[in-house]
């Protein structure tokens, strides 16, 4: 008996009457290997195949990068590599014709359950208020926050700068942060502390972390960063020069190692560290002036300065970087510029390549200082 042809048009009615089920699946794989991912976003999931289904039958997507689509090497782009790259996603292949070995794959952290949950939550002060307290402000979009709560939690000191979020595996949120002696931004301070919420409005104090390095002055601007194996550290800036990683040693993170220096310094501040297809990019202010850019294999480096000077530019006098995605393809870059229009923002639609003109952040942008913006979700 003749076999009959693939009717096309009903594979596609298939796939896409299948898109419900899939997206149920329980992970997305970012892809070092970026075959199969035809809109850039970095992983090769359910929206890469509906994207190939759409080429095929004429429907040309915006930003549609063609030159990945064919994954099964048949010198055209059809329906078989939209299910090709569907069956990749949910399991049923692990590797895409032609290739010999799985992907390296890194998986997208599972969301965090459990407590408030919020699109984005940014952590910050005011540092033109009377009192220096913890403000959380949310957002649904990225850019248009409004005040969640000013907290009047002020830490151990009485004085609270430069918050960092994080929202932990046990549904709350914890803040790391500067703690100055008195309302200045520089006085000698050799610890910073952490505090924790289950709401984003009432806050208690966790612990205090010495910085643990003879003769510092200044321990400034703690970030947390969530290693690929999942290992937490707050990356802190000592005496204006180098930055240092504390690993936390337990889950309840009351407990962190002594410093290691990352390889980044002398000379700069305020360090931020995302990862991205394996590749640690660290933005971070030279303590002259700009917000400069930095990758490496590891959070200890060594690290290759990629941008410097004004390399984005994003001008002179900015720092307290903070970089997001958007999950769309683009990523947000934040940052304090002090009395030039205090929190700022960037976009990139092309992993850092380039970058949109810096503008103040609507709203609240000249009422707030120094912070960091999370997925609160």
């Amino acid at each position: 008996m003749k076999k009959s042809k693939i009717n096309s048009k009903c594979l596609i009615m298939f796939l896409c009457l299948t898109v419900g089920f899939l997206f149920i699946m329980p992970q997305t794989f970012a892809q070092t290997a970026l075959l199969g991912d035809v809109n850039s976003d970095t992983r090769v999931d359910i929206i890469d195949a509906l994207l190939v289904a759409q080429y095929y039958v004429g429907i040309i997507p915006a930003n549609f990068n063609v030159n990945v689509s064919d994954v099964n090497s048949s010198n055209s782009t059809d329906i078989l590599d939209a299910l090709l790259i569907a069956q990749l996603y949910v399991g049923i292949i692990t590797v895409l014709p032609g290739q010999t070995t799985p992907p390296v794959q890194t998986p997208v952290p599972t969301p965090v359950t459990g407590g408030v949950s919020y699109p984005y939550v940014f952590s910050c002060f005011n540092d033109s208020a009377a009192s220096s307290d913890l403000l959380i402000y949310t957002s649904n979009d990225g850019l248009n926050f409004s005040l969640l709560a000013d907290t009047g939690y002020t830490g151990p000191t009485g004085y609270l700068r430069d918050p960092s979020i994080m929202k932990h595996t046990d549904g709350k949120f914890y803040v790391a942060f500067t703690t100055p002696p008195d309302m200045g931004c520089c006085g000698n301070n050799t610890s910073f502390s952490i505090a924790s919420s289950s709401d984003l409005r009432s806050w208690s104090t966790v612990t205090t972390v010495p910085c643990g390095i003879a003769g510092t002055s200044n321990t400034w601007a703690p970030e947390w960063f969530k290693d690929k194996d999942g290992s937490i550290y707050i990356l802190a800036s000592i005496d204006s020069s180098k930055t240092y990683r504390y690993k936390a040693l337990n889950d309840s993170l009351t407990s962190f190692s002594g410093p290691t220096w990352i390889g980044i310094g002398p000379g700069y501040i305020d360090t931020f560290v995302v990862i991205v297809n394996g590749t640690y990019h660290a933005f971070t202010k030279n303590s002259a002036t700009y917000v400069e850019h930095a990758t490496a294999s590891s959070i200890d480096g060594p690290w290759s300065f990629v941008g410097t000077n004004d390399w984005a530019g994003w001008g002179n006098h900015k720092e307290a970087p903070c970089v997001i995605d958007l999950g769309n393809g683009t990523w947000r870059f934040y940052c304090d510029a002090g009395s030039a229009g205090h929190e700022m923002y960037s976009d990139s639609s092309n992993t850092f390549g380039s970058w949109t003109k810096i503008q103040t952040l609507p709203n609240v942008g000249n009422s707030i200082s120094h912070g960091t913006v999370i997925h609160g979700n």
